[in-house]
């Protein structure tokens, strides 16, 4: 991060649905890690598979592709 703002971060499946989401309300400039188990809120396992990660911060938004392999 560039500048210190709140961060959002979305990882969806295929379909367009949200799988998992975190919010900070401030991070810190610098580089930050985020480690994903693979699995949504309630706990359960999402399938191996193509999921799109979306990054949101005060003036940016980024999209990656990941590929969940179990």
């Amino acid at each position: 991060m560039a500048q210190a703002g709140p961060v959002s971060i979305q990882i969806y499946n295929t379909l367009g649905r949200t799988v998992r989401q975190w919010d900070y309300a401030m991070l810190n400039p610098g580089d930050h890690q985020l480690e994903w188990n693979g699995c949504d809120p309630a706990g359960h396992n999402c399938p191996s598979g193509l999921y799109i990660i979306r990054i949101q911060s005060l003036n940016r938004s980024v999209l990656l592709k990941i590929m969940l392999m179990k």
